[in-house]
């Protein structure tokens, strides 16, 4: 279903070393519309981006995307491209698919991603971030982060495969996904 596809251009690329020919294409991230219906999101399709407003919190949305073992030979990694307004408390990382289900995965039991300055408590590393563009992008050896002009941040994997893209927000937070 078009309507339900994401696409955006990735600002950078896994160095080629770090993986096999077959795996050098990044998968552009879909969003699962459906959970993020089912969980209260106000969805806004705009030109460049769809929104997603956060009803109450924590509540999280994930992509469709996933990441699988070393084992699964097409597992390609996946780039998300988004922007974050409204509410300053929010998180991003990764999250394995056995726990896809728990909105306070991040929160509470993470172990790839950040919290945005304005998280109070949970167990992930804080970073200024808010009001930036973001890119990360998860492979099976590690999560690659962008925030605006720094450096890119290299987390090794830490989680259990296969894992997907989540971001975690609260009232009103305001997950802007570009197209």
């Amino acid at each position: 279903n078009n309507e339900n596809i994401l696409t955006t251009t990735s600002v950078f690329k896994l160095p080629s070393s770090s993986m096999n020919s077959e795996q050098l294409t990044n998968r552009i991230a879909s969003i699962d519309f459906d959970k993020a219906k089912i969980d209260g999101f106000k969805i806004i399709d705009k030109s460049q981006i769809i929104s997603f407003e956060c009803p109450h919190g924590p509540r999280m949305i994930y992509t469709s995307d996933v990441v699988h073992s070393a084992s699964y030979q097409t597992s390609s990694p996946i780039v998300l491209k988004f922007h974050v307004t409204g509410n300053t408390s929010w998180s991003f990382g990764v999250i394995p698919e056995s726990h896809i289900h728990e909105h306070n995965y991040l929160h509470e039991k993470g172990k790839m991603g950040f919290n945005s300055k304005g998280t109070l408590g949970g167990v992930l590393p804080t970073y200024q971030m808010h009001d930036n563009d973001i890119e990360i992008i998860l492979s099976l050896t590690n999560l690659e982060i962008k925030i605006g002009k720094d450096p890119v941040i290299t987390q090794p994997m830490a989680e259990t495969l296969p894992a997907r893209l989540a971001l975690c927000g609260f009232t009103s937070t305001i997950f802007g996904v570009y197209k």
